[in-house]
């Protein structure tokens, strides 16, 4: 009896042990579902930040508020706070829901949407994809084929560079004047989707790619890029991720970020942006090393075929430099990222670099730890500068796209594309140089040499605005005075601002006044175009100012500054000839749009929004105004600050005799 109880007891063991391990085997295989919730942390000072990564909660893509951030957790990582942080509200509970209940436009919408997009901007090839607005996986491979039939002598065929864990290609295609044949021109890579829930950098990209195109022998910047440089395109790193998000959310909004590494006990995916081959787990607050963060590094540097798809092709190939597609943030990332505060000996040039690239979207840019307050290991833009044994070093930059959200509303896709389309530009110009600038200026004095008597006097030149690209650029001009100890003051005109229409010019005439401070000697007079509060120059036109000695010329070496050189401006130049209402922009918008006016006399203004029914909705503008140019935002809420809801509106403006009014749309 004892002998048969304890065999008992052994099988009962046995068949306890054997359904531990075959529940241990599936739950290995049977996914855990993850949800998305969107929380505001609240801190004293950055230094919170690393004292919660120390903890073990490693963030990415967080947006700060000043003594708050907001981050996207997964249901583990949410857990984790709540044990080792008291300060957070959840703001939405979770996201993949929340994006499914906003309203969504209808096919015929989408369709109206995309023709009105086309004929502003004009482009043909790019389009709205089924998937939220954005391709899905096949949509992109279905695009990169087009590309081929149309412009075989632009563009390769699709080449695949690796295999998904789940076996997918890696897709991968070079744009250059002869696509087919490797030259000695200076080789750049563009990539995206190495995080699946970011699809607007594979849209920026792709849109890129198609007016580089459509726009090769009538725009000069295309021109000169396509026919000096390799540009290398791989538009989606992570294609299982991506695909898993279309099975789940096929209608957009997925917020799977890893690849689809199996992990076992039910969980899922590596980040690829935490693995590659340089300072790989440097440390646990750069990269985790729990399978269930969403910045989980892997077993190993490189364990990821994705990771190594893109580390060999890089090895292949003399990149010299890399735009790495992200959002949400709206920033230029660049190395070293896995210590903070901690700069490449190229600091300097990667700064300049970035300074070109801002102009027209004025992002911030830095190392991750001054953009982002964080730091970041196995990081791809180290990987592409550090990694200097097996291939040459590759300046690199994360481009952070902006927008509302992982997943941006239609109506925002193709402006966000067109944000960095002159960032595009600037890393393709790489460290060779010769591009034309998009828009450049002359300045010529109308009676040369320009020679001023010691009392001081005037002077009249010509400013000469050229667009060199098949896209309007709203720019900045304004003047600079380099004195004789080479000290750069000013400015003395401007900055004015003015939209340069695509292919056009802006042509003026303005009057410059030296007075009798200045002492005589050869001046340096500078006209500069760019992004004046950005500081970014795109082009500088420049000729000399000869102020001659006599009775009564100031002493040489008596120091004056900019506040000594006084300006007129021909008013024909400041005030405008014609009454202007400009279609408002974005549009169709939200939440808010701009919109813009002139009125070439004083008088009293008033700019109003109705409904189609007539119903007064806001009262933009009722006051008396001078002659000028002016600029108003609608918030889209009315006359009770309350939000209005989706559709037409129309708006109006008064100024004396003149009346005119616009529609705009509203889509949330």
């Amino acid at each position: 009896m004892k002998s048969r109880s304890h065999k008992f007891i052994l099988v009962i063991f046995i068949s306890f042990l054997s359904l531990t391990i075959s529940l241990v085997d599936f739950l290995s295989g049977q996914e855990l579902p993850v949800k998305y919730s969107k929380v505001r942390v609240y801190i004293n000072t950055p230094q919170d930040i690393i004292t919660i990564n120390r903890a073990g909660l490693v963030f990415d893509h967080i947006i700060f508020h000043g003594n708050s951030f907001d981050v996207v957790l997964n249901n583990w990582e949410l857990n984790h706070l709540k044990k080792i942080w008291t300060a957070y509200d959840i703001l939405v509970e979770d996201m993949e829901a929340e994006y499914r209940s906003r309203p969504k436009l209808s096919q015929a919408e989408l369709a109206d949407l995309e023709a009105r997009m086309k004929q502003k901007y004009g482009f043909q090839g790019f389009g709205f994809g089924s998937m939220g607005g954005y391709y899905t996986f096949d949509e992109i491979v279905q695009d990169l084929d087009e590309m081929v039939t149309l412009y075989p002598n632009l563009i390769t065929p699709k080449q695949s560079i690796g295999k998904s864990i789940e076996g997918r290609d890696i897709w991968m295609v070079k744009i250059s004047d002869n696509p087919n044949i490797k030259e000695n021109e200076e080789e750049i890579l563009y990539t995206a989707l190495m995080h699946a829930r970011e699809p607007q950098g594979m849209a920026s990209v792709m849109y890129y790619m198609w007016y580089l195109l459509e726009n090769y022998g009538t725009d000069s910047v295309v021109t000169f890029l396509v026919d000096n440089r390799e540009l290398y395109f791989i538009p989606c790193i992570n294609p299982d991720g991506y695909v898993y998000n279309e099975m789940t959310n096929p209608n957009g909004g997925g917020m799977w970020r890893k690849n689809r590494r199996n992990n076992g006990n039910g969980i899922f995916g590596v980040d690829i942006n935490r693995n590659f081959d340089y300072q790989w787990g440097f440390n646990n607050s750069g990269s985790s090393p729990n399978p269930s963060s969403s910045t989980y590094r892997g077993t190993a540097p490189a364990s990821e075929p994705e990771t190594q798809a893109i580390q060999n092709f890089a090895i292949s190939h003399n990149f010299t430099m890399v735009f790495n597609y992200h959002s949400v943030a709206g920033t230029f990332n660049f190395p070293w990222g896995y210590l903070p505060n901690f700069f490449t000996p190229d600091h300097a040039q990667f700064v300049a670099f970035s300074q070109q690239m801002q102009i027209f979207n004025n992002f911030p840019y830095g190392t991750p730890s001054q953009t982002l307050g964080y730091v970041v290991n196995g990081y791809s833009n180290d990987w592409f500068y550090g990694e200097q044994t097996l291939k040459n070093k590759a300046f690199s930059w994360t481009v952070e796209c902006s927008g509302s959200g992982f997943w941006p509303p239609q109506n925002q896709i193709i402006p966000l594309a067109i944000q960095t389309m002159h960032s595009n530009f600037v890393l393709a110009n790489g460290i060779s140089g010769g591009m034309p600038p998009v828009v450049d200026i002359t300045a010529t004095p109308q009676n040369p040499p320009v020679i001023i008597p010691p009392s001081g006097g005037f002077f009249d030149f010509d400013v000469t605005l050229t667009n060199n690209t098949n896209m309007d650029w709203t720019v900045d001009y304004w003047n600079t005075v380099t004195i004789p100890s080479g000290e750069e003051i000013g400015p003395q005109l401007g900055p004015f601002t003015v939209t340069v229409t695509a292919g056009g010019t802006f042509t003026t005439t303005l009057t410059m006044e030296v007075p009798s401070k200045p002492p005589p000697a050869t001046y340096v007079f500078n006209m500069k175009v760019g992004n004046f509060s950005g500081g970014g120059v795109l082009d500088t036109d420049s000729f000399n100012i000869i102020k001659t000695s006599g009775p009564g010329a100031t002493k040489a070496g008596v120091s004056f500054s900019s506040n000594d050189w006084e300006s007129n401006i021909n008013n024909q130049i400041s005030v405008p000839q014609v009454f202007v209402l400009e279609q408002n922009y974005p549009n169709p918008f939200n939440p808010s749009t701009t919109i813009s006016y002139q009125i070439p006399r004083a008088g009293y203004v008033s700019l109003i929004i109705y409904d189609l029914n007539g119903r007064k909705i806001e009262e933009l503008v009722n006051k008396y105004q001078n002659a000028g140019s002016y600029t108003v935002q609608w918030d889209g809420k009315d006359l009770s600050g309350r939000p209005v809801a989706s559709g037409i509106y129309i708006y109006k403006i008064s100024a004396g005799k003149f009346k005119q009014t616009r529609k705009m749309i509203l889509v949330k």
